[in-house]
């Protein structure tokens, strides 16, 4: 009868509202342990980074890393577990920079070729405004100090390799390229961690599947 219709369609929609409300529910389980998966990962890079910075071994971090990260970044975790193994400090760049500045400064060893060709230059006065513009090797001396101490490190590196002393430099070079790929890989983990769409894992090794809250959504860009 229709009192009874009634009924059934009472029924079907309460029925439609529960499997809704539990769909949600379950939803914001997902998302708050997928953002709990992303928290744990960019604390778990945070240690990573200190530990670095600090000369110190990653001991237990290093296994965080790959089970968080190595989906997503496996070259960057395998050199950042490299290089914290044989560890560099922004520190040690510095001092030894300093203990090389005289011999940065100072004249070039390359060859003898090259010293009678400076000996020339001193003979004769080239009007060149490429040559009138470029930085005495004391300027390059002291923008490289500042890039150093603003942790300008590549900045720092391509000074050092037009100083007249570079040669004497090759290891401090060496250090302070591995420094900096360091640096950008850890960049590279905080980045994941907020960002990866796909390759994330939490901390049980299941993938992160839902987008971070901060990530862009595509229509946003273009809408007008």
């Amino acid at each position: 009868d229709a009192a009874t219709l009634a009924r059934v369609a009472d029924l079907e929609q309460r029925l439609a509202r529960i499997d809704a409300t539990s769909a949600a529910l379950v939803a914001t389980a997902d998302s708050a342990a997928a953002q709990s998966g992303r928290a744990e990962a960019l604390l778990a890079a945070f240690a990573a980074r200190r530990a670095i910075e600090s000369g110190k071994p990653l001991g237990y971090l290093e296994g965080q890393l790959r089970l968080r990260f190595g989906a997503a970044l496996p070259n960057v975790v395998n050199g950042l577990i490299g290089f914290a193994r044989q560890p560099v400090t922004h520190d040690r760049i510095v001092t030894q920079f300093e203990v090389l500045a005289p011999q940065l400064v100072g004249p070039d060893e390359a060859s003898s070729w090259t010293k009678i060709k400076r000996d020339l230059s001193g003979l004769f006065v080239l009007h060149s405004s490429s040559a009138a513009n470029a930085p005495s090797p004391k300027m390059r001396l002291d923008h490289a100090r500042l890039c150093l101490k603003e942790g300008k490190i590549e900045a720092a590196i391509a000074d050092v390799r037009l100083l007249p002393g570079a040669k004497a430099a090759a290891q401090w070079i060496a250090d302070a390229t591995r420094y900096a790929e360091a640096m950008r890989g850890l960049d590279a983990l905080d980045t994941a961690a907020l960002l990866e769409p796909k390759l994330l894992k939490d901390g049980a090794g299941r993938p992160i599947e839902q987008a971070s809250p901060i990530a862009q959504a595509p229509e946003a860009s273009s809408a007008p």
